[in-house]
């Protein structure tokens, strides 16, 4: 294959992902809009986009079966998304958004590590500079706590790391099922995943006491459009890119939400920022860059 159809082959599947990781980066301003309870956003989350899910899947005609892996996979992955929330949810009570957002996209590490011990794939220099710079950058935007904040402090530690365990996890299991040959379509794999993680979060809401009645009409918007637009739209293509794309590529490529997270907050919030959290921005953007570029050229 000639390089330049090789790499306009590479370019598809990573615009993809480009697109579903800016649509999952609205995130945090859904989650803050929404302004109720950890559980209660999670389980209405992935409920209303299981609501805009199966009208689409109904009138594309989409099968909703091919073998019981079919079914497993995607229900396996439900239980492993609410894991990795729950967690992470419990890591920012202890040590805050901004290191518990950073651990949590320690998985670069653990998907790119499974690439090279089960898929077989070598990793540019590039790419193994490109990480760690990544993290340093991001690392800047979202400030480094002080040391001293008590013994939950290490707790949130561990669970950030957990958070990045769970994190990679998904997204491997929803990488393996759509490489299947008798793989069902993006839509209903997320489709079946939402049941399972919704499933978990209302039975969360349950023992933890969380209301399930939406506080406001702003609320409410605000989970309609964290449905949508994240749940929805940006996994379901996400879902797609990630079979076609390299395991520690599509790894880095993600450490872009907390950065345009960043960006989305400055907009609509209004949020003041230093010329570190600009900096480390832009060195991020240059690493995820690098690394890419190592990662396709060595393709």
């Amino acid at each position: 294959m000639e390089n330049s159809q090789r790499a306009t082959l590479i370019r598809r599947p990573v615009g993809m992902l480009l697109t579903g990781v800016s649509l999952i980066s609205f995130s945090a301003i859904f989650v803050q809009l929404a302004a109720t309870a950890s559980v209660t956003i999670g389980f209405y989350r992935n409920f209303f986009g299981l609501l805009f899910l199966v009208p689409f899947i109904l009138i594309r005609r989409k099968p909703w079966f091919t073998d019981s892996l079919s079914l497993l996979l995607p229900l396996v992955a439900g239980l492993v998304f609410f894991l990795d929330l729950t967690v992470w949810h419990q890591s920012i009570r202890y040590v805050g958004p901004g290191i518990a957002t950073l651990l949590g996209n320690f998985q670069v590490f653990f998907v790119a590590l499974f690439g090279i011990l089960f898929l077989r794939e070598r990793l540019s220099w590039q790419f193994a500079c490109s990480v760690p710079i990544a993290l340093a950058g991001l690392a800047l935007i979202v400030g480094m706590p002080s040391l001293d904040g008590g013994s939950d402090y290490g707790k949130g530690i561990l669970l950030g790391l957990l958070t990045a365990v769970f994190y990679s996890i998904f997204l491997l299991i929803v990488r393996g099922t759509q490489s299947r040959p008798k793989a069902l379509s993006p839509e209903v794999n997320l489709a079946y995943l939402s049941f399972s993680a919704a499933l978990f979060f209302f039975l969360a809401i349950g023992f933890s006491a969380a209301p399930l009645a939406i506080p406001s009409a702003t609320a409410l918007w605000s989970l309609l459009g964290y449905g949508l637009v994240t749940h929805f739209i940006g996994w379901v293509v996400i879902s797609g890119a990630l079979p076609r794309i390299r395991a520690s590529v599509a790894g880095l490529v993600l450490l872009l939400q907390p950065i345009l997270s960043f960006v989305w907050e400055v907009i609509f919030f209004q949020k003041r920022f230093s010329p570190a959290q600009v900096g480390g921005a832009l060195i991020a953007l240059f690493a995820i860059y690098l690394g890419m570029k190592g990662q396709q050229t060595s393709s």
